[in-house]
């Protein structure tokens, strides 16, 4: 059997494959923001200014996961990579928001800021990698030469 590189991609493995690859991109991005440190939390408008900052740089860590995993499903066989793709970034990262606030809630270690800034930086974020994911299907199945 050869592998033929125009032959798209069966569903059922492009979808390991874009987990596979929304963990371990994810992963090795987020690594760069092992170190971070909030200072002088006291008033809302740093605490906002900090912690969009951090998720908007959490955001561009995961944001190669993201558009490789919409690659992937635009290389697929899914009838529309580009809601595949939205929807499997939007799930994964729901899903592992979901994982880490049940197993320890992430916004308790910055004590008095108001609970709904991080909640919404979160979301933020999700919204931003799944638009990605899905911009990065469409771009690829938009421009690709047949």
């Amino acid at each position: 059997m050869t592998l033929d590189k125009t032959t798209p991609l069966n569903r059922r493995f492009a979808l390991v494959l874009a987990f596979f690859s929304l963990w371990l991109v994810g992963a090795l991005g987020s690594l760069l923001l092992s170190g971070w440190q909030f200072v002088g939390l006291d008033d809302d408008a740093n605490a906002v200014f900090q912690v969009g900052l951090f998720y908007l740089a959490r955001a561009a860590a995961l944001l190669p996961s993201a558009t490789l995993a919409g690659i992937i499903f635009a290389k697929s066989k899914f009838a529309r990579p580009v809601l595949a793709a939205f929807l499997t970034v939007a799930g994964y990262h729901v899903v592992s928001l979901a994982l880490r606030g049940a197993f320890r809630w992430p916004w308790s270690a910055v004590p008095g800021v108001n609970a709904i800034i991080p909640v919404a930086g979160e979301l933020v974020s999700i919204f931003l990698l799944a638009t990605c994911g899905a911009l990065s299907a469409f771009c690829v199945v938009k421009f690709a030469t047949r």
